[in-house]
C-alpha cells in the first residue's frame, strides 16, 4: 500500500473513532472504500490491528484527490446513519489540514456530507466541484 493509501486509510479509522465508538457499519465501510481502491481485506486487517502512523503522512495534492479522501471521510461518518458533531468537527479539520480557505469549510463539509447522504457518486462530486471551483 502506498505512503498516500496508508494516511488516507489511518484517517478514515480515525474518523471512524471520531464518535468514540467503532460500529459494524464503519468496518464495512472501510473495507467497501479499500475494495474501490484494490486493497486486500487483508491489508486491511492489518491496518487495523497496528494502526501505527508513517513516517511521511501524505497530503493529497490536487484538488480532485482532496475532494475524493474528504468524500470518502463523509462517507465513514453516515456508516451509522448518524453524523455526530465530533465526526463533522474531525471532518472541519481534515478540511483545514488539506488547506482548503478557513470560510469555505462549513460550505464544504455540508456539501460533502449531504452528498454522501444521497449517494451521489463520487465522480458526480468530483465533476460538480470542478465546474463551480
Amino acid at each position: 500500500m502506498t505512503s498516500e493509501l496508508h494516511t488516507h486509510f489511518l484517517n478514515l479509522y480515525s474518523m471512524a473513532l471520531a464518535d468514540s465508538k467503532f460500529d459494524e457499519e464503519e468496518i464495512a465501510i472501510l473495507y467497501r472504500l479499500g475494495g474501490e481502491r484494490g486493497i486486500p481485506r487483508e491489508t486491511i486487517d492489518a491496518l487495523l490491528l497496528n494502526p501505527q502512523l508513517s513516517e511521511h503522512v501524505a497530503i493529497p495534492e490536487t484538488l480532485i484527490e482532496k475532494i475524493e479522501c474528504l468524500y470518502d471521510y463523509a462517507r465513514m461518518i453516515l456508516a451509522d446513519g448518524v453524523v455526530h458533531e465530533d465526526e463533522v468537527k474531525t471532518l472541519e479539520k481534515f478540511c483545514e489540514k488539506f488547506q482548503f480557505q478557513e470560510n469555505n469549510i462549513p460550505l464544504i463539509t455540508q456539501l460533502l456530507i449531504e452528498a454522501a447522504r444521497n449517494g451521489i457518486a463520487k465522480n458526480e462530486l468530483v465533476d460538480f466541484v470542478l465546474q463551480n471551483n
